[in-house]
């Protein structure tokens, strides 16, 4: 199913005075504002006084309801003989949004708009949406929704998307797998500046062994794997200074950077903490402002280049 597909169809039933909201995958993707994934169907919702119309419509366009023992008068799907189908998921609220038929769209959840090719859509709501995924055991394609909604919205990433990482003490002879995880994890952050030559990139094996020894590292596994890592130094005046917090980019938007700086805040309960990143480093500006971190001085490293700090 193509964006123009999806359109098409949108279009269609607009042009006929019919209401729908796009939800599922597509619902996704229009809430982003982009596509991200391909998509098999488009799941639609609709008022049931809307519902005979909306059917009629499909098969007067060479749609026909496909037999599934799920199928009921207010939960179908319709499809062509080119492949393309469409979900239908029929709903009535009563005076006071309480849902009296079909399927149980919470009120207010159908709020939501998007885009889709320029073009803007009825959808369901970003918040409702990430729980609406969230209810069911993820698929591959539900965990990147999930990823794509939490980064977007900036919401809390459900425990699902990554329920087996351990957070461990890493020890000196982590150091070079931590190196290439760090070589990959700031490939974004030199692609904002412009700047591959940063420390991070060019930190050589006997350097990070040596910054190891003076710090407190942890390291983030899965599967055996260390995906992601964080380190901290207690200072002179008694804060504690936290530094490359990292996750390898598949890895990304599912919470660990999160767990990762809590776990590296319990290390040294009670103490200041602080950290720095570049000032147009948005989504890690974001992040430690979300969990209680707070700007208290910028500076200017060089041209294009601004170091904000941040304290809790």
């Amino acid at each position: 199913m193509t964006s123009a597909d999806v359109l098409k169809i949108y279009n269609r039933f607009k042009e006929n005075g019919i209401a729908v909201w796009i939800v599922g995958g597509w619902c996704v993707d229009a809430l982003i504002g982009k596509q991200t994934r391909e998509h098999d169907d488009l799941d639609i919702a609709v008022h049931r006084k809307d519902n005979t119309r909306l059917r009629q419509l499909l098969l007067n366009n060479c749609y026909q309801e496909e037999q599934r023992c799920d199928s009921s008068e207010f939960m179908y799907v319709m499809a062509n003989e080119t492949g393309r189908s469409v979900d239908v998921h029929a709903f009535e609220y009563d005076g006071d949004g309480k849902i009296i038929y079909g399927i149980e769209f919470p009120f207010g959840s159908l709020t939501g708009t998007g885009v889709i090719d320029g073009q803007e859509v009825n959808c369901v709501d970003s918040e409702f949406m990430l729980r609406f995924i969230s209810w069911y055991e993820p698929r591959e394609k539900d965990i990147h929704d999930m990823r794509m909604l939490c980064e977007k919205f900036g919401f809390e990433p459900p425990d699902m998307i990554m329920p087996d990482v351990e957070i461990l003490m890493a020890h000196e002879s982590d150091a070079e797998e931590i190196l290439h995880l760090q070589y990959a994890a700031y490939q974004s952050e030199a692609a904002i500046y412009n700047n591959y030559s940063i420390q991070p990139l060019t930190q050589t094996l006997e350097q990070a062994i040596i910054e190891f020894k003076g710090s407190t590292v942890l390291k983030a596994i899965y599967d055996g794997k260390i995906i992601g890592s964080v380190r901290a130094t207690e200072q002179k005046d008694g804060s504690v200074y936290i530094g490359k917090l990292m996750v390898l980019p598949d890895f990304q938007n599912r919470g660990i950077g999160k767990r990762l700086l809590q776990a590296i805040e319990n290390k040294f309960s009670g103490k200041r903490y602080w950290l720095t990143t570049g000032d147009k480093s948005e989504k890690n500006l974001k992040l430690y402002e979300k969990y209680g971190y707070t700007r208290f001085k910028t500076e200017k490293i060089e041209p294009g280049l601004t170091f904000v700090h941040l304290e809790k």
